[in-house]
């Protein structure tokens, strides 16, 4: 389907700072990262030409005055962007999914990942925009034919999620290139077994077709012994790697955002069953078709360099995404629950009485203490590790004051692990909050600590910077002027992303009442406010002192003999 080019600039409220394209935004991962960037207050161009993609999954979207969609082939010239004055990012998620029921796909999978990576790669490179390539872990598995074209990729099904992993392979060859020989600030994103709501029932797998069986209310069939391995990751635990992607400085890094926690086929049935209802489970043979060796999945770059970390359970997301497939709460799951035997059956009928009231007495007190143990601890241990991250961050504020650099980084490091203690600590009693119908009262401790998070990183970035205008102004004294011209150029982009996470700490912020926030957290937010002013000032001195240093290495190098 061709472009509609839209003949006039569109309006956006004035008060928006980034710009991304999205391509592949009508669909399953993209619309959900649509309506993230604009919850963070970005403006959104959404490009999808609707063969997989819907437009029921934005219809929320359209009224919003940052959104802009476009029903566009990416194949074909993007002559939709014209009079576009600026792209931050482009994020490529079109045909990110393998259509393995219908093979007509498979040609345009093909071509969506040639000539619509390179149109974006192309675009990228005239706006000097990021470029995140979505793609997937199983690029790593292929099946080639030796002897005929008719079978290249295979028969059946297999034909279309073969090419479909060949498309993705040539899709970060390419985005490689364009990195290698115009220095684009590309990065791929890689994901595997994504669900949620939204998501596309018409796929392949098994954790597709086990989730569909299950909305249906039908038998869940398992092939061979259901011991396959799946790594099913929640879609708001990608999008929010995605945007830490976009607005950090990765430039050349591969990051893959999947859940580390794995199960099993039959194990994730064994969920569906506690979450859809009391469907049965039915083993079928296993496929004559050659098992294809897992994807070698390396985890640590995502946790350690991104600092992501998935934040929904299994038995969360699922529960999530029934009540969007069914219109009504779904029934909550605690897999530490699991029901036990009566008490009752342990005793004889005719042991009543002062037995059965020490058995009662016992059974409430067991209850009171579980309940304290899966609630009151885990919601006292996030009140103590956010303020202990609060604390600790303004004394990193007040040690970048003294430009105390190395001081400031480690405080950082501390702000860092309490935050994620506190995120993990909310994520274990995010049921207690669904369930009690306090979704906002989650979300706005949640974005408090996003906050948090962003403010930090916005700190240690501050500091990164003062540290190289130093070592700059060290290395020109000692004579090696070019090494400190590159500190310098590097400081720059630095100061960029110092802003960029700041605007991203107000974004989440906006989005907090602080009545709905957990004890003494409304101080510490309105504390948070004023340190993120505190920072963009400080980020205005340090600018300036870039520039003087700056015009001293240029005075430097032309007076050198």
């Amino acid at each position: 389907m061709t472009a509609e080019p839209k003949k006039e600039k569109p309006e956006f409220s004035k008060e928006n700072t980034q710009t991304a394209l999205v391509a592949g935004g009508a669909g399953f991962i993209g619309s959900h990262l649509c309506e993230a960037l604009l919850n963070q207050n970005w403006r959104v161009f959404c490009a999808d030409n609707l063969s997989t993609g819907s437009k029921e999954t934005i219809k929320d979207l359209l009224v919003n005055p940052n959104f802009h969609f476009i029903e566009a082939d990416i194949t074909h010239p993007l002559d939709f962007l014209e009079g576009v004055e600026g792209l931050d990012v482009i994020f490529h998620l079109a045909s990110l999914e393998a259509q393995s029921q219908n093979q007509k796909f498979s040609l345009e999978t093909l071509l969506v990942n040639s000539s619509g990576t390179r149109n974006l790669l192309e675009t990228a490179k005239k706006y000097k925009a990021k470029f995140i390539l979505v793609s997937s872990a199983d690029i790593y598995q292929g099946s080639f034919s030796s002897s005929s074209l008719k079978i290249y990729f295979g028969e059946g099904k297999q034909e279309a999620i073969m090419s479909q992993h060949e498309a993705k392979r040539f899709a970060e060859a390419l985005t490689v290139e364009f990195y290698k020989n115009y220095s684009l600030e590309a990065s791929i994103a890689r994901v595997l077994d994504v669900y949620g709501p939204r998501m596309n029932l018409e796929g392949e797998g098994e954790l597709t077709s086990l989730i569909a069986s299950a909305k249906e209310g039908e038998k869940l069939l398992i092939v061979g012994d259901g011991l396959t391995t799946l790594n099913p990751t929640f879609v708001s635990d990608v999008v929010f790697g995605l945007i830490k992607i976009a607005t950090g400085d990765f430039k050349g890094e591969i990051f893959n955002l999947i859940d580390p926690e794995k199960t099993t086929a039959l194990g994730l049935a064994e969920t569906l069953r506690l979450v859809a209802g009391d469907l049965e489970i039915e083993h079928s043979k296993a496929s004559s078709s050659v098992e294809l060796p897992p994807a070698p999945i390396d985890l640590e770059g995502s946790k350690e360099k991104l600092k992501w970390h998935p934040r929904v359970n299994l038995a969360e997301g699922l529960s999530s995404t029934f009540q969007a497939f069914r219109g009504v709460p779904a029934k909550m799951v605690d897999l530490a629950l699991a029901p036990t035997s009566p008490a009752e059956k342990i005793y004889k009928k005719e042991e009543k009485g002062k037995n059965r009231s020490h058995l009662r007495l016992l059974i409430f007190s067991s209850s009171l203490a579980l309940v304290l143990l899966t609630t009151a601890v885990p919601f006292i241990s996030f009140v103590w590790n956010s303020r202990e991250a609060s604390k600790n961050l303004l004394k990193a504020s007040e040690n970048l004051d003294q430009d105390k650099t190395t001081t400031t980084i480690d405080l950082i490091k501390t702000v860092q692990e309490k935050t994620r203690a506190a995120d993990q600590n909310l994520t274990n009693i995010r049921w207690l909050f669904q369930i009690s119908g306090q979704a906002t009262t989650y979300r706005a401790n949640e974005q408090y600590l996003l906050a948090t998070e962003n403010s930090a990183t916005a700190v240690e970035l501050t500091a990164q910077a003062v540290k190289n205008i130093i070592d700059a102004d060290e290395l020109t004294k000692s004579g090696e002027v070019e090494k400190g011209r590159e500190k310098l150029s590097e400081t720059s982009q630095v100061l960029v992303e110092v802003q960029q996470n700041l605007d991203l700490s107000e974004a989440n912020l906006d989005q907090v009442k602080t009545s709905k926030l957990a004890p003494s957290l409304g101080v510490e937010a309105v504390k948070l406010k004023s340190l993120n002013q505190k920072i963009a000032a400080l980020a205005s001195s340090v600018s300036e002192a870039l520039k003087t240093s700056l015009e001293s290495i240029e005075a430097s190098a032309s007076t050198a003999p």
